[in-house]
C-alpha cells in the first residue's frame, strides 16, 4: 500500500459478538468471526482474513464479517479488496457507520475527494460522534483547497476525542499552509505529546522548524521520525538535505514545496 503522510484514521471499531449490525448468523459463521477475531488480536492478518472469508462462506449474509475482514484486508495494504468487503457490509447493514467512514479513505487515498466526502458525510449522519470521520473529512476538503471546512473539521474530531493525536497534527499541516509557523509547530508537538510514535508529526514539525532557520531542530526531528520508521523516504530526504545545508554546502530550499506530503 502506498503511503500516505496526511494522518489519516481508519474506524477500527472491530466487532466481537454479538456483532454490531446481525446477531442472526450461523453457528459455524459466528465461530469463523471469532477466530477471526482472536487473530487479529495476535496481528495476525492472513489468517485473520481466512477466518473472516470461512464466516462469509458459512454465510453469505454476515454484515460484521465483511467489515472486520475489510479491515484487515485495509491493514494489509489491499485497499480494492477492502472497499469491496466496506461497500458489501454496507449494502448489508446500511446503518453502519464505520464502513462508510472506511471507505470514504480509500476513496480518498485514490484521488476521489467528492466522493470520499460524501462517504464521510454520510458516516457523520449515522454517527455524529465518529471523530474518524471528521478527521479524514477535513483531510479530504484540505485536499481540495478549502482549508476553512477542513480547520472546522480536525476542530471537531477533537472536541469528540481530545487525545486524537492525527487531527492535532493534521491541524499543524493547515496552519503551515497558511503560513502560521508556530501555530502549525505547536500543534506538531501536541500530536507527538500524545503519540510519541507519529513519524509524520515529527517530519512536519521539521519542516516547520526548518522554515523559521531552527535548522539542529528540524534535524533532530527529521532524525526520530526515520528512527520510528526506517522506511520514511520524505523525512530522509529532508534530513539529508538539512545535514548538507548545515555542513554549507548548499543553502536550504524547497521548505515550503516539501511541506505537502502525498
Amino acid at each position: 500500500m502506498q503511503r500516505s503522510f496526511w494522518p489519516s484514521l481508519i474506524a477500527f471499531s472491530f466487532f466481537a459478538l454479538p456483532g454490531y449490525a446481525q446477531v442472526s448468523a450461523s453457528a459455524a459463521a459466528i465461530s469463523y468471526f471469532e477466530l477471526g477475531n482472536a487473530f487479529y488480536a495476535q496481528h495476525d492478518l492472513k489468517q485473520a482474513i481466512t477466518k473472516y472469508s470461512a464466516a462469509i462462506s458459512a454465510d453469505p449474509n454476515y454484515a460484521d464479517a465483511y467489515y472486520n475482514r475489510g479491515n484487515v484486508r485495509y491493514l494489509s495494504g489491499d485497499l480494492d479488496g477492502a472497499y469491496e468487503d466496506y461497500s458489501q457490509a454496507i449494502q448489508l447493514s446500511p446503518a453502519l457507520a464505520g464502513a462508510y467512514s472506511n471507505r470514504g479513505l480509500i476513496l480518498r487515498l485514490n484521488g476521489k475527494l467528492e466522493q470520499a466526502i460524501d462517504d464521510f458525510t454520510h458516516a457523520i449522519k449515522l454517527d455524529p460522534n465518529l471523530a474518524e470521520a471528521y478527521n479524514d473529512r477535513g483531510v479530504a476538503f484540505r485536499e481540495l483547497g478549502d482549508l476553512k471546512t477542513a480547520f472546522n473539521d480536525f476542530n471537531q474530531a477533537i472536541a469528540i476525542n481530545s487525545k486524537l493525536a492525527e487531527s492535532y497534527a493534521n491541524l499543524g499541516v493547515t496552519f503551515f499552509l497558511q503560513g502560521n509557523l508556530n501555530a502549525a509547530i505547536k500543534d506538531y508537538t501536541k500530536a507527538i505529546h500524545l503519540n510519541p510514535l507519529l513519524p509524520g508529526a515529527y517530519c512536519g514539525r521539521g519542516i516547520a522548524r526548518e522554515a523559521k532557520g531552527d535548522r539542529e531542530g528540524a534535524i533532530d526531528d527529521y532524525t526520530k521520525a526515520i528512527e520510528i520508521d526506517p522506511d520514511f523516504s520524505d523525512a530522509r530526504m529532508h534530513l539529508s538535505e538539512a545535514s548538507k545545508a548545515k555542513a554549507g554546502h548548499f543553502p536550504t530550499a524547497g521548505i515550503q514545496r516539501a511541506a505537502v506530503w502525498n
